[in-house]
């Protein structure tokens, strides 16, 4: 299933981590680096496998599967603050 950014969803990068913005406007969320590859790479690569194979270059000692997990995992959380949506 493709997860894509929330329509409204707002976001700024600074000292390369995002800051995002829930929907109510109310809380700032501060992704660390790991947090923000993610983000960065979730228009383009909108299922966790196909990012998880963009993305593992950058991790030594993690495999494919372990990060697709992790990509996954995290994904979830931003469903669940409501600044990703899952396509069914």
């Amino acid at each position: 299933m493709p997860y894509r950014r929330a329509e409204g969803a707002v976001y700024e990068v600074v000292e390369e981590k995002a800051m995002l913005v829930d929907l109510a406007g109310k809380e700032i969320i501060t992704l660390n680096k790991v947090g923000t590859l993610i983000w960065d790479a979730l228009p383009e690569y909108a299922e966790p496998g196909a990012m998880a194979a963009h993305l593992v270059g950058n991790f030594q000692g993690v495999s494919e599967g372990e990060l697709e997990n992790d990509i996954r995992g995290f994904l979830d959380e931003l469903v669940g603050l409501g600044l990703v949506t899952v396509e069914v």
